[in-house]
């Protein structure tokens, strides 16, 4: 199978251009409820370099575009999270729960002001999980999660807060990355000091779902990894975690969700921030568990684990990327290996509309 998109998708502005589509038609994940736990919480989010927003306000989400009405300053810093009202951070302008201005410095000064609040976005959770998308967006979280929603609803109920949170700029279109996590085939050599050895890599031995724009992976441990890993149960009491062994989601566009025997839950964003840059997010989600120490030193090594596996796919994506351009000649999937990534290709031609 040869590749469905052309090299220049990879690094032409004007492809990157074409898939701001994808704000019209896609919901985007934003993080997870025990972040804005509490009153006047708040989290930042961006995709396709467009910011917003999502506080908690009396225990309701409500979500904005992270844009205020005097002069277009990001209201909450970029990349932020924490508590307090919702106040623009450059002059001061307040708004209220509903996005309807609430204060201004020196409203005399103004000859006129805005009579519009800030632009709404559709929040709505699945489980533990938030995810917004634009007012353009008229289906629900539900119909676009499809047959993933009650299982990614099921497995988010064993998510308890944020043990870890890494960010970082990868120097690489975010396709790039995203079709990196999407196959095992390069596994044994660009992770063959890490996760070699951990489960079982053959997708042929796993089982592969595909939806209409998403896809999963699951597979067995590997048998020295599963026997710590039944050790851990023991300790952790979660022996009734639905997945037995490792599970990968992919969910359109630009986010991943993997679970080891529900022993810990990582959750992948791929933020496109230019047509050769992709900004990196990854959460290490402890699982709801009375034993705080000992799971915290256990996710302390997987932090470790994940931080030196994603360092080693942003050297080789950095590389790919480089490489791009100058590519002559078409590049191929294997039909064993790669399936999900002529999947991943097939949904970004459908939703921009690419021909």
């Amino acid at each position: 199978m040869k590749n469905l998109l052309p090299h220049s998708a990879y690094f032409d502005p004007e492809f990157y251009h074409l898939e701001n589509k994808l704000l019209d038609k896609c919901w985007f994940f934003a993080g997870i409820k025990g972040q804005i736990n509490n009153h006047q919480d708040y989290l930042t989010a961006q995709h396709f370099n467009l910011p917003i927003f999502i506080v908690n306000s009396e225990n309701s989400l409500k979500g904005f575009v992270n844009r205020c009405l005097h002069r277009g300053a990001p209201i909450m810093k970029l990349g932020s999270q924490g508590n307090g009202p919702i106040k623009c951070q450059y002059h001061g302008w307040q708004y209220q729960a509903d996005g309807k201005i609430k204060a201004i410095p020196f409203a005399s000064s103004f000859p006129e002001t805005p009579t519009h609040g800030l632009e709404v976005i559709n929040v709505d959770n699945c489980g533990e999980l938030i995810f917004y998308s634009f007012k353009q967006n008229k289906m629900s979280l539900k119909d676009y999660l499809g047959a993933f929603y009650d299982e990614l609803m099921l497995i988010s109920s064993y998510m308890q807060n944020v043990h870890h949170k890494e960010k970082y700029t990868i120097q690489a279109n975010w396709k790039i990355n995203v079709e990196n996590s999407l196959e095992s085939y390069h596994v044994a050599h660009v992770h063959k000091d890490t996760f070699v050895g951990v489960m079982n890599l053959n997708p042929q031995n796993g089982s592969e779902n595909q939806t209409n724009l998403h896809s999963s992976w699951q597979t067995d441990l590997e048998d020295k990894t599963a026997t710590k890993m039944k050790r851990m149960e023991k300790i952790f009491g979660h022996k009734d975690f639905p997945i037995k062994g490792y599970k990968h989601f992919f969910i359109f566009p630009n986010l991943a969700i993997a679970t080891t025997t529900g022993l810990s839950f990582g959750i992948q964003t791929y933020n496109p921030l230019s047509p050769s840059s992709t900004e990196f997010e990854h959460l290490v989600i402890a699982p709801k568990n009375e034993n705080a120490a000992i799971i915290s030193q256990f996710l302390d090594s997987v932090t470790q684990f994940n931080s030196t596996v994603f360092k080693e796919d942003c050297e080789i994506c950095e590389q790919l990327q480089i490489n791009i351009p100058h590519q002559k000649n078409d590049f191929y999937f294997s039909n064993i290996f790669e399936k999900r990534l002529e999947h991943f290709q097939n949904q970004i031609k459908e939703q921009i509309s690419w021909k």
